[in-house]
């Protein structure tokens, strides 16, 4: 399928996933929400993204550092304000990292004096841009998953019910990722791989475990990355507050973390109406109202958005710097 075709298939998803969400929800209830908004809290969510962006682009230059390329924190910071603004308003959600890879690359290639970024023959000059974004993200979704494991420990009896689907999904998630490391064990080890695939799943493993360890440098990844969904989980409570849809913390535990995941998957255009339907879903399961998810979860959305906005001036400052 041709881009702009799949581009226009994503923003008809999004389109159909906010009707189910009306459908799902009481939409006169959901409009006398957002027309209730606590601008107050709004804006105090919206600043909140400033600490939450920062510590991305700290996780995100510890990252790039730990592989070979350098990336001051300046840099990092435009980047991720770029990055997010590209992954909220365009289609698929991954848009601002392949800006981030490219732009990374041609930096990189800017500080080196070199044409590539490669250390190994046969390395694209973008590899290690690429592995340093996707061991970033990986450490981002790794921390949500721990999120999402606290909730559904302290929400056990409220889920009784779907006990068995849950433990169904625990199964393929840790089924998922000792299919992943043995294909790493197996491509790493042993003398080296004539195949292509081999070398590429060989050289991410390699740059990944310089990203994570040794152990010190694992506990500061793993306390950044914590800190970032902690970050998205305390936005998503105070734009909860400002629809006057408050959540307690231990269904916050459980249902920010699925809603955050369910945005994840690469099908509309920011996580617009998948956040929003799978809110309206979830919120009853945890006997709160479904036009309070929509409300909430659509507030969320917006503050992300806002927050994302400097990276129109950032963006436009970059272009008269190169010019």
């Amino acid at each position: 399928m041709k881009p702009q075709h799949l581009a226009l298939l994503r923003i008809v998803m999004s389109a159909l996933l906010l009707a189910l969400a009306w459908r799902l929800v009481d939409g006169n209830s959901l409009l006398r929400l957002l027309r209730t908004m606590d601008i107050t809290l709004l804006c105090v969510a919206v600043a909140l993204t400033i600490p939450m962006q920062v510590l991305s682009a700290l996780r995100w230059q510890l990252t790039c550092k730990r592989i070979g390329m350098q990336l001051s924190l300046a840099d990092a910071l435009r980047e991720y304000y770029l990055a997010s603004l590209l992954n909220t308003v365009l289609p698929g959600g991954v848009t601002g990292d392949a800006a981030r890879v490219w732009r990374q690359a041609e930096r990189h290639s800017e500080h080196s004096g070199r044409a590539a970024t490669a250390s190994t023959p046969g390395q694209s000059r973008y590899t290690r841009p690429l592995h340093g974004v996707l061991v970033e993200r990986f450490a981002g979704q790794c921390a949500l998953f721990t999120m999402l494991a606290i909730g559904v420990t302290v929400n056990h009896q409220r889920l009784m019910p779907v006990h068995d689907l849950l433990l169904a999904v625990v199964v393929l998630i840790v089924l998922a990722a000792l299919a992943w490391w043995l294909l790493l064990r197996q491509a790493s080890a042993g003398a080296p791989s004539t195949t292509r695939w081999r070398s590429i799943v060989r050289d991410f493993h390699a740059d990944a475990l310089r990203a994570l360890l040794p152990l010190p440098v694992f506990a500061l990844q793993a306390l950044l990355s914590l800190a970032v969904v902690t970050s998205y989980l305390v936005i998503f409570l105070i734009a909860a507050q400002a629809v006057h849809a408050p959540l307690d913390l231990a269904s916050a535990l459980l249902a920010i973390p699925l809603v955050l995941t369910a945005m994840t998957l690469p099908i509309s255009v920011g996580g617009l109406g998948l956040r929003e339907s799978a809110a309206a879903v979830l919120w009853p399961a945890l006997s709160l109202s479904p036009s309070d998810g929509a409300a909430s979860a659509l507030t969320y959305g917006l503050v992300i958005l806002i927050g994302a906005l400097p990276g129109i001036p950032i963006t436009v400052l970059r272009r008269r710097q190169a010019a």
